[in-house]
């Protein structure tokens, strides 16, 4: 069975959660899961066509998810801080 979720752990941004799932409209999509500085768990995500292909898209991206390139996500979204260093990061 191939895996839904990867779990990432760093010093500034906590832990950091991604699965390959469905939207509300039951669409492909993956979320990213993280609680940024006084927020509480919070939620980003992107969704694919609800095809063959959009399914082949999604867990290609999702394959392709890294503990890089999860961090460069969620660094980008704008409002979200995050206060802990940027050294000593897992990824299970």
């Amino acid at each position: 069975m191939a895996d839904f979720a990867k779990l990432f752990k760093t010093k500034k941004h906590g832990q950091i959660l991604v699965m390959l799932t469905r939207d509300d409209e039951g669409d492909p999509a993956i979320r990213f899961f993280c609680q940024p500085e006084d927020l509480g768990v919070c939620m980003v995500g992107f969704s694919f066509a609800d095809t063959d292909e959009g399914w082949d898209k999604a867990e290609k991206a999702f394959a392709e998810y890294n503990l890089d390139r999860v961090v460069d996500v969620i660094d980008s979204i704008p409002g979200f801080k995050f206060s802990g260093s940027t050294a000593e990061a897992t990824e299970s």
